[in-house]
């Protein structure tokens, strides 16, 4: 009976915020429903896994009842703010009423600071990879005739595949042969770079595969030779973490929290963002030096393998979970 009138009073007292804020419309009804959907789930905590879904809850936090986590991923907290002031008040009032704030690198900890977030509550759990399943594959081969670039990621503006490809027509036109193969959904850029492909000249060294299964992405990072990551905006880019893994060499712009996971010349090699001459210099380089690419690719296995494993990450998680319940 406790728990039911603890609930009780939590309907309440949500109720009464959003009527002071939303007054007796729709408006009212929408939010009161989303609300409701945590508060009768009677859970222990809840967890927002991007920082733009607490945001949505930002005015109702305070009311609800049991301890809330957000994680900071890239995008949602990166781009989101800046959308509006309105998103960057709401983005701030969501990083200052919660209990934690977990995020994938120091850099994102950072920004998740200048938002609001309380830096004693602010914790760095670096994002995970399955290296038992992203593992090399057997006696890869070298085929210094042509080298095989692969992006894996979605097709949207924050990737900056238009510099990949600026970058591999330059190749191309200097008499590098190689092809590029790039992974992803279409998330409104597909469009825009078939047009780009074909009016540079490039439908023969570069194909848009479409989303692939987890298998699908295994089999086409184990027949590359570089991993290339042209993004203008990262949180810290998973795949570009499964390439390292594979053993692949990378190529990446200095994004976000990617200068963490690369040390330039030992993992991959880090360039400007929006900046295809220096993306092609870095390619050119390793193309041109098998030996090179062997060595980074396994220093960066080695090194996903040691800081982005999963038991880790889930001890490191559940201690977040323990510590904010208890308290």
């Amino acid at each position: 009976m406790e728990a039911l009138a603890t609930d009780a009073r939590s309907v309440r007292r949500l109720a009464v915020a959003l009527r002071r804020d939303y007054g007796h419309g729709r408006h009212f009804c929408q939010e009161l429903d989303r609300c409701l959907r945590i508060v009768c789930e009677a859970a222990d905590l809840v967890h927002f896994e991007f920082a733009d879904h607490a945001a949505e809850y930002a005015d109702v936090l305070p009311l609800l009842p049991m301890p809330k986590v957000v994680t900071c991923r890239g995008d949602e907290i990166r781009i989101y703010p800046r959308v509006s002031e309105q998103s960057r008040e709401r983005m701030s009032r969501a990083l200052s009423r919660v209990d934690r704030v977990i995020c994938v690198s120091e850099e994102m900890a950072g920004l998740a600071r200048t938002y609001g977030a309380d830096p004693a509550r602010t914790v760095v759990i670096r994002s995970f990879v399955d290296a038992r399943f992203f593992r090399p594959p057997p006696g890869r081969a070298d085929h210094s005739n042509r080298i095989r670039l692969v992006s894996v990621g979605r097709l949207h503006w924050v990737k900056g595949y238009e510099y990949a490809l600026e970058a591999v027509g330059r190749l191309r036109d200097r008499g590098c042969r190689l092809t590029y193969t790039i992974v992803g959904p279409d998330e409104g850029a597909g469009a825009a770079l078939a047009w780009h492909i074909r009016d540079r000249g490039l439908a023969d060294v570069v194909s848009l595969v479409g989303q692939l299964d987890q298998g699908g992405v295994w089999a086409t990072l184990s027949r590359a030779d570089i991993f290339l990551l042209s993004s203008v905006s990262e949180g810290l880019c998973i795949a570009a973490l499964e390439a390292m893994a594979m053993g692949l060499p990378i190529v990446s712009t200095n994004v976000g929290g990617m200068p963490e996971a690369i040390e330039t010349g030992v993992h991959g090699l880090l360039v400007p963002a929006r900046d295809p001459v220096a993306l092609a210099e870095a390619v050119e380089r390793l193309a041109a030096d098998p030996n090179l690419r062997r060595a980074m690719g396994a220093q960066g296995s080695a090194r996903v393998r040691k800081e982005h494993d999963p038991d880790t990450y889930f001890e490191r998680l559940q201690d977040v979970y323990r510590e904010v319940t208890r308290a």
